[in-house]
């Protein structure tokens, strides 16, 4: 127990990297700035939680308010509704909050990442184009970086720590990932069945919740915005290198290392090509990895608006005693963002060395 515990340590450090852009302006949850204002919902989107004893009617009264179950998590009972075109979600939340057969009801918030890197290959430190891993983990001169090479002397991870990156995709093809990959045990690649009956068919390395399906490889794009919501494909990499400064194979003469270059990495897409997520997507992400073993669950992303999907599936996840990490932001604001700022949560953020 003690040396997974060294491991998930090391493990951790990698994310006070990650949370935050090289030189961010954001430290530790802390923000500057105004007031931030209510974050955008997905149109025609209603979460709701009902009472218990209302669980065999819940068509009947979403009916009442023009809504269709659309989908639900099992472990945290919220059901995401819909409405017809033109619908007023605030006004039927208003609505549903008054029904007494009704504990919560909420817009699905969007959550944006928290790391757009625009370096060429992420890396060049004053101009030297291998620089940057050398600068971030063990320091270049008087910059410290995160100090990776001492803890490595003790320990480089292991195989059965997984780490769920919840994120834009991961290339299951590259090559300092591929070795890494979790391996979902019980279920058989490309037989078209859920043989661990978990509910997700031929999720051999992880999820994509976006597409509700077992291919977790981030979406390419097309260069346009096409959610409304975001730039479009900004972020189709985002992903895959937050999975390798986690875990990428480290040691092997080849590409970029991660922190903890042995841990195996779980892949969860939930993030649309243009860099935009949903609260709702991101409890079930949490969900899965809690329950398919994940022993870290990475969240470089960031909604201002406080809400009890993401919440309830934060302490799903804390529950099963995964570490859960969040960035602290990237704006410079002074109010929590989340899922940072929930209890339990691990909040890391990074900054310029000055």
């Amino acid at each position: 127990m003690r040396r997974k515990s060294l491991v998930l340590t090391v493990v951790i450090s990698f994310l006070a990297l990650m949370s935050s852009p090289i030189g961010a302006r954001a430290q530790s949850g802390l923000r500057r700035g105004p007031a931030p204002v209510m974050e955008d919902f997905v149109p025609g989107d209603v979460l709701v939680r009902f009472r218990p004893e209302a669980a065999g009617k819940v068509d009947e009264l979403g009916s009442r308010y023009g809504l269709v179950r659309e989908e639900r998590i099992e472990g945290i009972g919220i059901e995401r509704m819909r409405l017809p075109a033109g619908g007023d979600v605030l006004d039927t939340i208003r609505r549903l909050r008054n029904d007494p057969n009704v504990l919560v009801a909420e817009p699905n918030y969007v959550a944006r990442l928290c790391l757009t890197p625009n370096d060429t290959l992420y890396a060049g430190v004053d101009g030297f184009a291998n620089d940057l891993q050398k600068w971030a983990f063990a320091g270049t001169d008087s910059e410290p970086g995160i100090r990776a090479e001492p803890a490595w002397d003790l320990t480089t991870g292991r195989p059965d720590v997984t780490i769920a990156v919840i994120d834009s995709g991961v290339f299951l093809t590259h090559p300092d990932l591929a070795p890494n990959l979790w391996t979902n045990p019980g279920e058989i690649a490309g037989n078209g069945a859920d043989d661990d009956a978990n509910g997700f068919i031929d999720d051999v390395h992880g999820w994509d919740f976006y597409a509700s399906d077992g291919d977790p490889n981030p979406d390419l794009g097309n260069g346009i915005n096409d959610d409304g919501f975001g730039i479009g494909d900004d972020n189709t990499y985002h992903g895959t290198f937050a999975a390798n400064l986690a875990a990428g194979r480290g040691n092997d003469g080849r590409g970029v290392c991660g922190t903890a270059w042995q841990c195996s990495v779980m892949a969860i897409k939930i993030f649309t090509d243009d860099g935009v997520a949903n609260t709702f997507h991101i409890a079930e992400a949490l969900a899965y990895a809690a329950d398919n073993g994940a022993d870290v669950i990475n969240m470089s992303l960031e909604t201002r608006s406080s809400n009890t999907t993401l919440q309830e599936g934060v302490a799903y996840a804390i529950a099963r005693d995964c570490i859960v990490v969040a960035a602290a932001g990237n704006d410079g604001f002074s109010s929590a963002v989340y899922p940072a700022g929930y209890s339990g949560v691990l909040s890391v953020g990074g900054s310029g060395h000055a």
